[in-house]
């Protein structure tokens, strides 16, 4: 191609490209249960924490959430806002706390998931041995 033609062909795949969809819209899927809205608030809520520029700001919002997260017994969320922090520092702490809830629900499984993502040694030992310490509780169910 001739160095005319290669800009024309250039200038023909971004006019492409910017004038048949640019921006794109997801279709909004009708939310109809409790479930579906509480996860479309968390979403939401990371959604905002996310576009925070400070990022201080932004991992007191994110530590907020992953603790209300937690109190709510909601790991899913609880990860989510965990993975989202700038500092490791604020990440290990608010992590740490986020254990501390879950074993207090005798949810040690989560408690575990929590621990595993502290990336500072000292503080993912300790997290850790809580949870292996941690009892194994009995079922609230009988069987006969």
């Amino acid at each position: 191609m001739q160095p005319p033609q290669i800009c024309t062909a250039i200038l023909i795949l971004i006019a492409t490209t910017c004038f048949s969809g640019c921006v794109t819209h997801e279709p909004q899927i009708p939310c109809d249960t409790p479930a579906c809205e509480q996860d479309r608030q968390w979403e939401t809520r990371l959604s905002a924490a996310k576009r925070i520029s400070s990022f201080v700001t932004r991992d007191k919002v994110l530590s907020t959430i992953t603790i209300e997260a937690s109190e709510q017994g909601n790991l899913k969320y609880a990860l989510k806002a965990l993975n989202r922090f700038s500092s490791f520092v604020s990440h290990d702490k608010t992590a740490d706390q986020a254990v501390t809830i879950f074993l207090n629900q005798d949810r040690p499984h989560a408690a575990k998931k929590v621990a595993d993502t502290i990336k500072s040694f000292t503080t993912r030992d300790r997290a850790l041995t809580r949870v292996a310490q941690h009892p194994v509780t009995q079922p609230t169910t009988t069987y006969e």
